[in-house]
């Protein structure tokens, strides 16, 4: 393996470093969403992606910088590069115009946090996404760059920890391999800057990587969300970066074509706990189903039940 990533150009290596963190998520994952968000789904043939700056916890990207400072402070690269300048492009360019969409997974196919806060409080669906269909799907878009992978949850640590050498600590220790992924990707910079590449190059592959990486950190608050995200950075002036009005704010979106794929893409659709098994919606979405040719699509209902 070694001798791969010695041939390997700078790209190369960074790509096969990303990939190597593990999870072990079945077959289906789920999307929780509104009915209208399915019908929309289903009718368009699409996938809604949304940009990085209207997460739920306006403190996420924030709290993945802080994560990612504290982690890497000590790397060489950074005694080369001014890390000051390096973060501030970070956050500006996240606050701006970096066109980074994310499709929110899960692994809990029937949870009451997951159908309050992603599930229009119960009145929505849980969708089941087969994660190695949408993987082909990936394959066909026009992107800088994609990943798919679970979500790291640190603990915030800094009320109590004094001494300030342990701030944010990992939650699940099978998550470290992130962390090495990182100073590995950070050596391979560094390397990298010491044989001569542009620094004006080293530098934004460094603010790219450290901005996809501060999308797969979340307080360990979210844990038992067991999130996964398909994280895709677009080119700016992409034809399906478009907007939709959701709960009165204008949202940007990304539209994923899925309609050559979306047969075997969507395997359930679980109703969510609010709707009572006489109130027809079963038969609705059955409905709206076989008018798109989705008949072989399982709907089911939650087991849970809410006023």
């Amino acid at each position: 393996m070694a001798g791969f990533m010695k041939n390997c150009t700078i790209y190369e290596k960074l790509s096969h470093i990303s990939k190597r963190i593990v999870y072990n998520a079945e077959c289906d994952l789920c999307h929780y969403t509104s009915i209208n968000t399915i019908k929309e789904i289903i009718k368009n043939n699409e996938l809604w992606l949304s940009h990085y700056e209207y997460l739920n916890d306006p403190n996420e990207v924030l709290f993945g910088i802080n994560v990612l400072q504290h982690l890497v402070h000590n790397e060489n690269i950074f005694k080369k590069l001014n890390s000051v300048t390096i973060f501030k492009k970070v956050k500006n360019r996240i606050k701006s115009d970096s066109p980074i969409f994310i499709l929110s997974l899960t692994t809990e196919r029937d949870s009451l946090s997951q159908w309050f806060a992603y599930g229009d409080r119960g009145a929505g669906c849980s969708v089941y996404i087969n994660i190695f269909i949408l993987k082909r799907i990936m394959k066909n878009v026009n992107y800088r760059n994609y990943g798919f992978y679970p979500i790291i949850y640190y603990d915030d640590n800094r009320s109590v920890d004094i001494s300030g050498e342990k701030p944010f600590l990992v939650n699940d220790t099978k998550n470290r391999q992130f962390e090495d992924n990182i100073l590995e990707s950070l050596a391979c910079l560094n390397d990298e800057l010491n044989s001569g590449m542009n620094e004006k190059k080293i530098e934004d592959l460094l603010v790219a990587l450290l901005i996809t990486n501060t999308a797969l950190i979340k307080n360990s608050f979210y844990k038992d969300e067991k999130e996964y995200r398909l994280i895709l950075v677009l080119n700016p002036n992409d034809i399906n970066i478009s907007t939709n009005i959701n709960d009165k704010q204008m949202k940007v979106i990304y539209k994923l074509s899925i309609e050559q794929h979306i047969h075997k893409l969507i395997t359930e659709i679980k109703i969510g706990p609010k709707f009572k098994r006489t109130e027809g919606i079963e038969y609705a979405l059955s409905v709206l189903c076989n008018n798109y040719r989705l008949d072989s699509v399982n709907i089911s209902y939650s087991d849970g039940n809410l006023r």
